[in-house]
C-alpha cells in the first residue's frame, strides 16, 4: 500500500467564520469599496436622528401647550372640582360641587368688577377666598337680595331705581368687611385653602364678635357702626336692623384689637365711612393708593402700626382729622 500522506487539508470554516465572510462579501464586493457599512450606515443615521428629534420636540411641545391651556382656564374660569393633595387650591375647599355655587361666584364676581375691583386673582387672593365664601355660606339678606336683583336684570331690562343702588351697596359693603377680615388675619393668610378655613375661619383677634356671622347684619358686627341711610339717626354698634330699613357703615372702629396683615384696597367700597381707627395693630405694608371713595372721612387714625406709604390729600382737603406714624407721608397731619 502507498505510504500515509503528509499532506493535510485546510480544516473545514466553522459557521461563525462563514456568516462573517457573507457579511464581509456583501458589503464589499469590490475591493475598492472596503468602507461600504460605515458608508451606509451614516447616510441612514443622518436622517433617523433628525426624525427622532423632531417626534420629541412635538411630544414636548404638545405637553407645553396643553400645561399652558390648563393655565389659561383656571385663572379665566374659577374651578370648582377637587384636587387631591394640592393645598393651594381653593377649589378644594367646596364641600358640594353643584352649580349653584359656581352660578352665585359668576354673579357676584362680575358685579365686584363692574364697580372696580378686579383683584380678585389667584386662588389664595384674600379677594378671592371673601367671595369664596360668600358664594359658599353667605345666607345673608345683602347677598340674596343682590342675587335676586341679578337676576331680575337678566330678564328684563328696567331702569335702575333707588333700590337697586341700595342692595348694591349692602352688597358692596359687606363683601369688604369680608376681604378686610380674611387681610387682617394672619391665621388665615399662613393656612392652606381648606374646608375648615371658611366654614369656620379662625382669627387671632382680640374681639371678633359676630364677625363672619352668615345671616346677621354686617351692622352687628364688633366695631361696625350704622346708620339708617335715609334719617339723621345713628342705629348704633350692635342693633339688630329691620329686614326693609337700609344701613350704611359710617365707622369702623378695630384699635387695640390684635389685626395683622394689610390694608385691601376694597376699603375704598365704604363710601359712606365717617370714623376709620385701625390704630395700635400690627398692619403692614402700603395703604391703599386709591381711597378717593372715602370723601366723607373725617377721622382716620393709623397710629401704632408698620404701614408706610402716603395719605391721600383729598382727606386734606376735606379738613379730616387725621393720625399717622411718622414713617407715613402726609401733607396736612
Amino acid at each position: 500500500p502507498p505510504p500515509p500522506s503528509t499532506h493535510r487539508l485546510p480544516p473545514s470554516p466553522s459557521p461563525h467564520q462563514l456568516i462573517k465572510y457573507v457579511k464581509k462579501e456583501s458589503c464589499n464586493p469590490h475591493p475598492k469599496k472596503e468602507k461600504c457599512c460605515n458608508q451606509t450606515w451614516k447616510r441612514i443615521s443622518f436622517p433617523v436622528i433628525i426624525l427622532l428629534c423632531c417626534g420629541v420636540g412635538l411630544a414636548i411641545g404638545s405637553i407645553i401647550w396643553k400645561q399652558r391651556q390648563s393655565s389659561k382656564k383656571r385663572n379665566t374660569d374659577t374651578t370648582f372640582n377637587h384636587h387631591d393633595g394640592d393645598d393651594d387650591d381653593t377649589s378644594a375647599i367646596f364641600q358640594d360641587n353643584n352649580e349653584q355655587t359656581q352660578e352665585r361666584y359668576k354673579q357676584l364676581s362680575s358685579l365686584i368688577e363692574t364697580y372696580g375691583m378686579t383683584s380678585l386673582h389667584g386662588n389664595t387672593a384674600h379677594q378671592n377666598l371673601a367671595l369664596l365664601w360668600i358664594s359658599q355660606y353667605d345666607d345673608s339678606i345683602a347677598v340674596t337680595d343682590v342675587l335676586q336683583l341679578i337676576e331680575k336684570d337678566n330678564e328684563d331690562e328696567e331702569e335702575e331705581d333707588s333700590n337697586h343702588h341700595d342692595q348694591i351697596q349692602s352688597f358692596l359693603e359687606r363683601y369688604a368687611l369680608i376681604v378686610f377680615y380674611f387681610s387682617t388675619n394672619r391665621v388665615i393668610t399662613q393656612t392652606s385653602a381648606t374646608t375648615a378655613v371658611l366654614t369656620q375661619p379662625q382669627t387671632k383677634w382680640t374681639h371678633n364678635e359676630n364677625w363672619m356671622a352668615t345671616f346677621d347684619s354686617i351692622c352687628t358686627w364688633y366695631g361696625v357702626t350704622c346708620k339708617n341711610l335715609y334719617n339723621d339717626g345713628n342705629d348704633g354698634h350692635n342693633n339688630v336692623f329691620q329686614q326693609d330699613s337700609v344701613k350704611v357703615v359710617t365707622s369702623l372702629d378695630l384699635s387695640l384689637n390684635n389685626l395683622e396683615g394689610t390694608m385691601p384696597s376694597e376699603i375704598n367700597l365704604l363710601t359712606h365711612l365717617s370714623i376709620l381707627n385701625l390704630s395700635n395693630n400690627a398692619l403692614e405694608g402700603r395703604i391703599p393708593v386709591d381711597l378717593s371713595g372715602l370723601g366723607l372721612l373725617e377721622t382716620l387714625n393709623l397710629e401704632g402700626n408698620n404701614l408706610n406709604g402716603s395719605i391721600p390729600d383729598i382727606f386734606c382737603d376735606n379738613g379730616a382729622s387725621i393720625l399717622v406714624d411718622v414713617d407715613i407721608e402726609c401733607n396736612c397731619c
